[in-house]
Protein backbone atom coordinates (compact mmCIF):
# COMPACT_ATOMS: atom_id res chain seq x y z
CA UNK A 1 0.00 0.00 0.00
CA UNK A 2 1.14 3.54 -0.78
CA UNK A 3 0.18 6.55 1.32
CA UNK A 4 0.98 10.22 0.81
CA UNK A 5 2.32 12.16 3.81
CA UNK A 6 2.07 15.93 3.66
CA UNK A 7 1.79 18.79 6.15
CA UNK A 8 1.94 22.55 6.62
CA UNK A 9 -0.04 23.69 3.58
CA UNK A 10 -0.83 26.95 5.44
CA UNK A 11 -3.72 27.80 3.16
CA UNK A 12 -4.59 31.51 3.17
CA UNK A 13 -1.21 32.78 4.37
CA UNK A 14 -0.75 36.57 4.78
CA UNK A 15 2.49 36.98 2.74
CA UNK A 16 2.84 40.40 4.35
CA UNK A 17 6.23 41.11 2.73
CA UNK A 18 4.81 40.80 -0.79
CA UNK A 19 3.06 43.53 -2.77
CA UNK A 20 -0.71 43.25 -2.35
CA UNK A 21 -1.40 41.98 -5.86
CA UNK A 22 1.14 39.17 -5.48
CA UNK A 23 -0.23 37.98 -2.11
CA UNK A 24 -3.39 36.83 -3.86
CA UNK A 25 -1.41 35.05 -6.59
CA UNK A 26 0.76 33.26 -4.06
CA UNK A 27 -2.30 32.02 -2.16
CA UNK A 28 -3.76 30.72 -5.42
CA UNK A 29 -0.52 28.74 -5.79
CA UNK A 30 -0.94 27.27 -2.29
CA UNK A 31 -4.45 26.10 -3.16
CA UNK A 32 -3.28 24.71 -6.50
CA UNK A 33 -0.61 22.72 -4.68
CA UNK A 34 -3.31 20.84 -2.78
CA UNK A 35 -5.17 20.19 -6.02
CA UNK A 36 -1.97 18.95 -7.69
CA UNK A 37 -1.20 16.69 -4.74
CA UNK A 38 -4.58 15.03 -5.19
CA UNK A 39 -3.99 14.72 -8.95
CA UNK A 40 -0.70 12.96 -8.22
CA UNK A 41 -2.48 10.56 -5.86
CA UNK A 42 -5.15 9.71 -8.43
CA UNK A 43 -2.63 9.28 -11.25
CA UNK A 44 -0.57 6.89 -9.13
CA UNK A 45 -3.53 5.01 -7.61
CA UNK A 46 -2.83 6.24 -4.09
CA UNK A 47 -5.99 6.16 -2.01
CA UNK A 48 -4.83 7.59 1.32
CA UNK A 49 -3.42 11.05 2.16
CA UNK A 50 -2.33 11.98 5.67
CA UNK A 51 -2.20 15.67 6.60
CA UNK A 52 0.00 16.26 9.66
CA UNK A 53 -1.22 19.66 10.75
CA UNK A 54 -1.36 23.34 9.81
CA UNK A 55 -3.47 22.85 6.72
CA UNK A 56 -4.86 26.30 7.45
CA UNK A 57 -2.62 29.19 8.44
CA UNK A 58 -5.17 30.48 10.93
CA UNK A 59 -7.35 29.12 13.71
CA UNK A 60 -10.16 31.03 12.03
CA UNK A 61 -9.91 30.23 8.33
CA UNK A 62 -12.40 32.00 6.11
CA UNK A 63 -15.50 30.26 4.88
CA UNK A 64 -14.08 30.40 1.35
CA UNK A 65 -10.86 28.58 2.17
CA UNK A 66 -12.64 25.97 4.29
CA UNK A 67 -15.11 25.40 1.47
CA UNK A 68 -12.23 24.95 -0.97
CA UNK A 69 -10.64 22.34 1.32
CA UNK A 70 -13.86 20.41 1.88
CA UNK A 71 -14.84 20.58 -1.79
CA UNK A 72 -11.54 19.02 -2.83
CA UNK A 73 -12.05 16.17 -0.39
CA UNK A 74 -15.70 15.65 -1.33
CA UNK A 75 -14.83 15.65 -5.04
CA UNK A 76 -12.48 12.68 -4.58
CA UNK A 77 -14.39 9.99 -2.65
CA UNK A 78 -11.91 7.28 -3.67
CA UNK A 79 -9.23 8.97 -1.54
CA UNK A 80 -9.40 8.98 2.25
CA UNK A 81 -7.90 12.05 3.93
CA UNK A 82 -6.58 11.93 7.50
CA UNK A 83 -6.49 15.46 8.90
CA UNK A 84 -4.68 16.13 12.19
CA UNK A 85 -4.67 19.75 13.35
CA UNK A 86 -1.44 21.64 14.11
CA UNK A 87 -0.61 24.65 16.23
CA UNK A 88 -1.87 27.09 13.57
CA UNK A 89 -5.27 25.46 13.07
CA UNK A 90 -5.83 23.63 16.37
CA UNK A 91 -8.94 25.72 17.12
CA UNK A 92 -10.28 25.70 13.56
CA UNK A 93 -13.83 24.37 13.58
CA UNK A 94 -14.91 21.60 11.21
CA UNK A 95 -18.52 22.19 10.29
CA UNK A 96 -18.99 19.35 7.83
CA UNK A 97 -18.81 15.58 8.01
CA UNK A 98 -17.46 13.71 5.02
CA UNK A 99 -17.14 9.95 4.74
CA UNK A 100 -13.62 10.21 3.36
CA UNK A 101 -12.34 12.77 5.90
CA UNK A 102 -10.93 11.26 9.09
CA UNK A 103 -10.07 13.53 11.99
CA UNK A 104 -8.33 13.24 15.34
CA UNK A 105 -8.78 14.34 18.95
CA UNK A 106 -6.62 15.22 21.95
CA UNK A 107 -6.44 11.51 22.76
CA UNK A 108 -4.93 8.81 20.58
CA UNK A 109 -7.28 7.98 17.70
CA UNK A 110 -6.69 5.04 15.37
CA UNK A 111 -7.92 4.10 11.90
CA UNK A 112 -7.23 0.66 10.39
CA UNK A 113 -6.69 -0.12 6.71
CA UNK A 114 -6.03 -3.82 6.17
CA UNK A 115 -2.67 -4.42 7.86
CA UNK A 116 -1.95 -0.71 8.35
CA UNK A 117 -2.95 1.50 11.27
CA UNK A 118 -2.94 5.29 11.27
CA UNK A 119 -2.88 6.68 14.80
CA UNK A 120 -2.72 10.32 15.77
CA UNK A 121 -3.16 12.79 18.58
CA UNK A 122 -3.73 16.55 18.44
CA UNK A 123 -1.56 18.57 20.79
CA UNK A 124 -3.12 21.62 22.40
CA UNK A 125 -0.83 22.50 25.28
CA UNK A 126 1.86 20.54 27.10
CA UNK A 127 2.88 17.05 26.01
CA UNK A 128 2.53 15.18 29.29
CA UNK A 129 4.16 11.80 29.93
CA UNK A 130 0.80 10.03 29.90
CA UNK A 131 0.52 10.83 26.19
CA UNK A 132 3.58 8.72 25.44
CA UNK A 133 2.64 5.99 27.91
CA UNK A 134 -0.91 5.65 26.60
CA UNK A 135 0.21 4.90 23.03
CA UNK A 136 -0.18 1.17 22.36
CA UNK A 137 0.33 -0.39 18.94
CA UNK A 138 0.16 -3.91 17.50
CA UNK A 139 3.62 -5.15 16.55
CA UNK A 140 2.10 -7.23 13.74
CA UNK A 141 0.76 -4.15 11.96
CA UNK A 142 2.46 -1.44 9.93
CA UNK A 143 1.95 1.48 12.31
CA UNK A 144 1.88 5.11 11.21
CA UNK A 145 1.73 7.67 14.01
CA UNK A 146 0.79 11.29 13.28
CA UNK A 147 1.94 14.21 15.45
CA UNK A 148 2.54 17.92 14.94
CA UNK A 149 5.35 19.74 16.72
CA UNK A 150 9.07 20.19 17.20
CA UNK A 151 10.97 17.00 18.04
CA UNK A 152 13.95 16.61 20.33
CA UNK A 153 16.17 13.56 20.35
CA UNK A 154 16.46 13.36 24.12
CA UNK A 155 14.23 12.62 27.10
CA UNK A 156 13.68 16.33 27.59
CA UNK A 157 11.56 17.76 30.40
CA UNK A 158 10.38 20.46 27.97
CA UNK A 159 6.72 19.59 27.53
CA UNK A 160 6.43 21.74 24.41
CA UNK A 161 8.66 19.37 22.44
CA UNK A 162 8.03 15.85 21.13
CA UNK A 163 10.58 13.56 22.76
CA UNK A 164 11.72 10.86 20.33
CA UNK A 165 13.23 8.63 23.06
CA UNK A 166 9.80 8.46 24.71
CA UNK A 167 8.38 7.11 21.44
CA UNK A 168 11.01 4.41 20.99
CA UNK A 169 10.10 0.74 21.21
CA UNK A 170 6.42 1.56 20.69
CA UNK A 171 6.15 -0.47 17.46
CA UNK A 172 6.06 2.70 15.34
CA UNK A 173 7.09 2.09 11.74
CA UNK A 174 6.61 5.64 10.48
CA UNK A 175 6.25 8.79 12.60
CA UNK A 176 4.43 11.24 10.29
CA UNK A 177 5.34 14.68 11.59
CA UNK A 178 4.35 18.23 10.75
CA UNK A 179 5.56 21.68 11.87
CA UNK A 180 9.03 21.92 10.31
CA UNK A 181 8.82 23.27 6.77
CA UNK A 182 11.88 21.47 5.43
CA UNK A 183 12.15 17.78 4.60
CA UNK A 184 14.10 15.87 7.23
CA UNK A 185 14.28 12.35 8.57
CA UNK A 186 15.67 10.69 11.66
CA UNK A 187 15.83 7.10 12.86
CA UNK A 188 13.35 6.53 15.68
CA UNK A 189 14.60 3.11 16.77
CA UNK A 190 15.66 -0.12 15.05
CA UNK A 191 12.22 -0.42 13.49
CA UNK A 192 10.90 3.05 12.87
CA UNK A 193 11.70 6.37 11.24
CA UNK A 194 10.52 9.94 11.92
CA UNK A 195 9.95 12.20 8.91
CA UNK A 196 8.96 15.80 8.34
CA UNK A 197 7.78 16.12 4.71
CA UNK A 198 8.18 19.91 4.82
CA UNK A 199 5.64 22.26 3.25
CA UNK A 200 4.40 21.99 -0.33
CA UNK A 201 5.81 25.39 -1.32
CA UNK A 202 8.15 27.87 0.36
CA UNK A 203 6.47 31.08 1.45
CA UNK A 204 9.40 33.18 2.71
CA UNK A 205 13.15 33.27 3.19
CA UNK A 206 12.96 30.90 6.15
CA UNK A 207 11.62 28.22 3.79
CA UNK A 208 14.34 27.89 1.17
CA UNK A 209 14.83 25.15 -1.40
CA UNK A 210 12.75 22.35 -2.94
CA UNK A 211 9.42 21.52 -1.27
CA UNK A 212 7.08 18.58 -1.61
CA UNK A 213 5.65 15.49 0.05
CA UNK A 214 6.55 11.90 0.94
CA UNK A 215 5.16 8.68 -0.50
CA UNK A 216 5.10 5.87 2.06
CA UNK A 217 5.32 2.32 0.71
CA UNK A 218 4.16 0.08 3.54
CA UNK A 219 5.27 -3.11 1.79
CA UNK A 220 8.83 -2.19 0.85
CA UNK A 221 9.19 0.27 3.75
CA UNK A 222 10.64 2.83 1.37
CA UNK A 223 9.83 6.50 1.86
CA UNK A 224 10.46 8.78 -1.11
CA UNK A 225 10.39 12.57 -1.20
CA UNK A 226 8.71 14.11 -4.27
CA UNK A 227 9.11 17.76 -5.22
CA UNK A 228 5.67 19.13 -6.07
CA UNK A 229 6.46 22.45 -7.78
CA UNK A 230 9.48 24.04 -9.43
CA UNK A 231 8.71 27.33 -7.70
CA UNK A 232 11.20 27.93 -4.89
CA UNK A 233 12.39 30.55 -2.46
CA UNK A 234 16.06 31.12 -3.28
CA UNK A 235 18.78 33.05 -1.52
CA UNK A 236 22.11 33.46 -3.29
CA UNK A 237 25.26 35.11 -2.03
CA UNK A 238 27.75 36.66 -4.46
CA UNK A 239 31.16 38.03 -3.50
CA UNK A 240 32.15 41.11 -5.49
CA UNK A 241 35.69 41.46 -4.14
CA UNK A 242 37.13 40.57 -7.56
CA UNK A 243 35.19 43.29 -9.41
CA UNK A 244 36.67 46.70 -10.22
CA UNK A 245 33.58 48.72 -11.20
CA UNK A 246 29.82 48.77 -10.95
CA UNK A 247 29.61 47.60 -14.56
CA UNK A 248 31.81 44.60 -13.78
CA UNK A 249 29.72 43.86 -10.69
CA UNK A 250 26.48 43.89 -12.69
CA UNK A 251 28.01 41.58 -15.29
CA UNK A 252 29.14 39.09 -12.65
CA UNK A 253 25.72 39.14 -11.02
CA UNK A 254 24.02 38.57 -14.37
CA UNK A 255 26.22 35.57 -15.13
CA UNK A 256 25.59 33.96 -11.75
CA UNK A 257 21.81 34.38 -11.55
CA UNK A 258 20.98 34.01 -15.23
CA UNK A 259 19.58 30.47 -14.88
CA UNK A 260 17.33 31.09 -11.87
CA UNK A 261 13.69 30.56 -12.81
CA UNK A 262 11.55 33.68 -13.10
CA UNK A 263 8.73 32.22 -10.96
CA UNK A 264 10.95 32.10 -7.89
CA UNK A 265 11.08 34.37 -4.88
CA UNK A 266 14.70 35.52 -4.91
CA UNK A 267 17.00 37.30 -2.48
CA UNK A 268 20.41 38.43 -3.70
CA UNK A 269 23.08 38.93 -1.02
CA UNK A 270 26.16 40.92 -2.03
CA UNK A 271 29.35 40.77 0.00
CA UNK A 272 32.98 41.70 -0.46
CA UNK A 273 35.57 44.45 -0.23
CA UNK A 274 35.54 46.84 -3.19
CA UNK A 275 37.28 50.08 -4.17
CA UNK A 276 34.59 51.78 -6.26
CA UNK A 277 31.39 53.68 -5.57
CA UNK A 278 28.31 51.47 -5.36
CA UNK A 279 25.68 54.03 -4.30
CA UNK A 280 23.53 53.30 -7.37
CA UNK A 281 24.05 49.55 -7.46
CA UNK A 282 20.93 48.56 -5.51
CA UNK A 283 18.69 50.80 -7.61
CA UNK A 284 20.18 49.39 -10.83
CA UNK A 285 19.63 45.82 -9.63
CA UNK A 286 15.98 46.44 -8.85
CA UNK A 287 15.39 48.07 -12.22
CA UNK A 288 16.93 45.03 -13.92
CA UNK A 289 15.44 42.19 -11.88
CA UNK A 290 12.27 43.24 -10.06
CA UNK A 291 10.18 42.18 -13.06
CA UNK A 292 12.30 39.13 -13.84
CA UNK A 293 11.31 37.25 -10.68
CA UNK A 294 8.04 36.76 -8.85
CA UNK A 295 9.66 38.76 -6.04
CA UNK A 296 13.17 40.20 -5.82
CA UNK A 297 15.08 41.79 -2.96
CA UNK A 298 18.68 42.59 -2.12
CA UNK A 299 20.85 42.56 0.99
CA UNK A 300 24.10 44.48 0.51
CA UNK A 301 27.08 44.01 2.82
CA UNK A 302 29.85 45.62 0.77
CA UNK A 303 32.83 47.33 2.39
CA UNK A 304 35.47 49.73 1.19
CA UNK A 305 38.64 47.88 0.26
CA UNK A 306 41.40 48.96 2.62
CA UNK A 307 44.57 50.39 1.07
CA UNK A 308 46.89 50.27 4.08
CA UNK A 309 49.83 52.03 2.41
CA UNK A 310 47.76 55.05 1.41
CA UNK A 311 46.05 55.19 4.79
CA UNK A 312 49.40 55.24 6.58
CA UNK A 313 50.48 58.33 4.61
CA UNK A 314 47.75 60.50 6.06
CA UNK A 315 47.74 62.59 9.26
CA UNK A 316 44.21 61.77 10.46
CA UNK A 317 43.17 59.69 13.45
CA UNK A 318 42.36 56.92 11.01
CA UNK A 319 45.89 57.04 9.54
CA UNK A 320 47.54 57.06 12.97
CA UNK A 321 45.51 54.05 14.03
CA UNK A 322 46.48 52.02 10.95
CA UNK A 323 50.14 52.90 11.41
CA UNK A 324 50.10 51.59 15.00
CA UNK A 325 48.40 48.34 14.03
CA UNK A 326 50.62 47.78 10.98
CA UNK A 327 53.80 48.25 13.03
CA UNK A 328 52.70 45.92 15.83
CA UNK A 329 54.95 42.85 15.55
CA UNK A 330 52.95 40.88 18.14
CA UNK A 331 49.77 40.79 16.04
CA UNK A 332 49.39 38.22 13.27
CA UNK A 333 48.52 39.16 9.69
CA UNK A 334 45.09 37.55 10.04
CA UNK A 335 44.33 39.47 13.24
CA UNK A 336 45.48 42.72 11.65
CA UNK A 337 43.08 42.22 8.76
CA UNK A 338 40.28 41.63 11.23
CA UNK A 339 41.22 44.80 13.13
CA UNK A 340 41.34 46.80 9.88
CA UNK A 341 37.84 45.65 8.91
CA UNK A 342 36.39 46.39 12.34
CA UNK A 343 38.05 49.80 12.36
CA UNK A 344 36.71 50.71 8.92
CA UNK A 345 33.22 49.74 10.07
CA UNK A 346 33.65 52.03 13.06
CA UNK A 347 35.04 54.93 11.07
CA UNK A 348 32.17 54.54 8.57
CA UNK A 349 29.64 54.88 11.37
CA UNK A 350 28.56 51.24 11.54
CA UNK A 351 27.68 49.48 14.76
CA UNK A 352 30.53 47.68 16.51
CA UNK A 353 30.28 44.77 18.91
CA UNK A 354 32.66 46.02 21.58
CA UNK A 355 32.51 42.80 23.53
CA UNK A 356 33.61 40.86 20.46
CA UNK A 357 36.46 43.27 19.86
CA UNK A 358 37.65 42.93 23.43
CA UNK A 359 37.41 39.13 23.40
CA UNK A 360 39.50 39.03 20.22
CA UNK A 361 42.22 40.89 22.13
CA UNK A 362 42.13 43.88 19.80
CA UNK A 363 42.83 46.18 22.69
CA UNK A 364 44.43 48.77 20.46
CA UNK A 365 41.17 49.41 18.63
CA UNK A 366 39.38 49.62 21.95
CA UNK A 367 41.92 52.02 23.41
CA UNK A 368 42.26 54.38 20.47
CA UNK A 369 38.57 54.71 19.69
CA UNK A 370 37.32 54.82 23.25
Amino acid sequence: MKIIHTADLHLASPFSYLPKEKRKIKNIYLSQNFENLIKYAKKNNINHIILSGDIFDSNRPSLNIKSFFYNQIEAHPSITFYYLKGNHDIEASLNVELNNLKTFKEIWTTYEIDNVTITGIEINGDIEDYIYKSLTLNANKFNIVMMHGQIINSASSNKKLISLPKLKDKNIDYLALGHIHKYSEMALDEKGIAIYPGCLEGRGFDELGPKGFVVIDTETKKYNFHQLTNREVIEQEINLSDTTSEVAALKKIENEINLIDKDNIFRLILKGDINYNYDNLEERLHSLYSNKFFYFETKIFLHEKIDIENLKKGVSLKSEFFKIVDEDKNTSKEDKEEIYNLAMNLFNGEEINWYEINIMSHWKLWTITK
